[in-house]
């Protein structure tokens, strides 16, 4: 599949850029191909992705990366095979985060200078992969990438011009493969490295597990991953390693529970290829839900559930105690009414304070209800209600109404509209 495309950038002059009229021609193709009857290889050389849906604005003023979703054709396809999820759900955040090849880039230049060249992202020169499973279930999914070293170009204020690099030449390259135990359970492994020419290299591993006895009732999951990098002002090794282990009872009625575990430490870095929010932290978290699906004269089934999460940093200071109930009943409709209640304990945030201690944190309570119509209808609405309080003053109400019309099984279109107040919002001052 070839292409080509041609595209104009025209900023105005600001105070700290100059004007830019740039034409951009440009071309290249995406291939696909079969290797056998279980394998395909996908290759694309100089992509362009500008037809990808763009990322929504976001005004970030935590401490934490903000994590957006893959969206460009070449990295979704096959996803399945390469993913290596942490914590967090199926979709990630992992040990693979493809958003990291052909990052965008923010430059920074001296105070009083005037940038004249600027690059939006990392070009992606190439990239090709091989993925398939074998007759006696083992998935492979391999990975390599290459993208070209970018330079950005300001003038200070004697009129020099400098130019610096924004990234050097980069190789991504990355081999997953999953075996197929007992039927329903997996164990896996994971291999990854970034390699730059004129930069320091990254490279993280690890072995994931999802064991399931009984007919699937019981359930024992978890991973083990480490990381090696080096930091790039001491150019000093960094070596790091993380954790979780999985306990549950996820099959038969009506009670279900979970226990698990997990850990991070404090030199853990893998957001050269992945994508984690913090280290130095370890934590326990517990489930425990009763399921009625016995259909009453009113009730066709109702749910309770509670959940409690501990968390500590590695240097014994608590920094998430929280629970949270759930209550949901779905009528002889198929209409539901959720209930939600919870709080957060005080503990301590190591983060908000941006390195100057510990930050403590109030009592916190939240309350939630919900209502939704028969999900299988041709309209299904919903209304969601929350308050949130704590004990430093701050209040937060949130109201969301929804519909989703389904005119044909082929059509679906969802209508929103939310809006969120916050007083008092608390938060660290030096």
């Amino acid at each position: 599949l070839p292409y080509t495309v041609a595209s104009g950038l025209f900023q105005p002059q600001t105070s700290s850029r100059v004007r830019q009229n740039e034409f951009h021609p440009n071309a290249g193709f995406d291939a696909k191909y079969g290797l056998k009857s279980n394998f395909t290889v996908d290759l694309t050389v100089n992509p362009d992705f500008g037809q990808v849906e763009a990322d929504p604005e976001v005004l970030n003023l935590t401490t934490f990366e903000t994590f957006y979703p893959e969206k460009r054709p070449f990295f979704i396809e096959g996803t399945q095979i390469l993913r290596f999820t942490t914590f967090g759900n199926d979709f990630g955040p992992g040990l693979f985060y493809s958003r990291r090849v052909g990052t965008a880039l923010n430059v920074q230049t001296p105070p009083g200078s005037i940038l004249t060249h600027e690059p939006r992202a990392a070009t992606i020169l190439g990239a090709a992969k091989i993925t398939g499973k074998t007759t006696n279930g083992l998935s492979v999914g391999v990975l390599e990438a290459l993208t070209q070293k970018e330079t950005y170009t300001f003038r200070d204020s004697l009129g020099t011009s400098t130019t610096s690099t924004a990234q050097p030449l980069t190789n991504y390259s990355l081999v997953r493969m999953k075996q197929d135990v007992w039927g329903n359970s997996n164990v896996g492994l994971i291999v990854t490295s970034v390699a730059r020419k004129e930069g320091l290299p990254a490279y993280t591993g690890g072995a994931d597990w999802n064991l399931k006895f009984n007919n699937n009732t019981y359930a024992v999951s978890g991973f083990l991953a480490g990381s090696h990098t080096y930091d790039p002002i001491t150019l000093g090794e960094k070596e790091g390693s993380a954790g979780k282990l999985r306990i549950g009872k996820d099959g038969g009625e009506p009670w279900l529970w979970v226990i698990s575990g997990d850990f991070t430490s404090r030199r853990y870095d893998i957001n050269d290829i992945g994508f984690f929010r913090r280290p130095n932290d370890r934590g326990i978290i517990g489930d425990l839900e009763y399921i009625d699906y016995i259909p009453g004269d009113i009730i066709r089934l109702y749910y309770i559930g509670y959940n409690h999460h501990l968390r500590w940093n590695f240097d014994g200071a608590p920094i998430i105690r929280e629970g949270h109930a759930r209550v949901l009943f779905q009528f002889l409709n198929y209409y539901l009414l959720k209930f939600d209640f919870g709080f957060d304990s005080p503990a301590y945030d190591d983060r908000e304070s941006r390195g100057y201690g510990l930050y403590r944190t109030p009592q916190k309570y939240f309350s939630r209800i919900g209502f939704e119509t028969d999900r299988r209808g041709m309209i299904v609405a919903s209304l969601d209600e929350n308050y949130v309080y704590d004990f430093a003053g701050q209040r937060t109400s949130n109201t969301q109404v929804a519909m989703t019309i389904r005119p044909t099984t082929a059509m679906e279109l969802q209508v929103k509209l939310g809006y969120t107040r916050t007083r008092n919002m608390e938060g660290y001052v030096n």
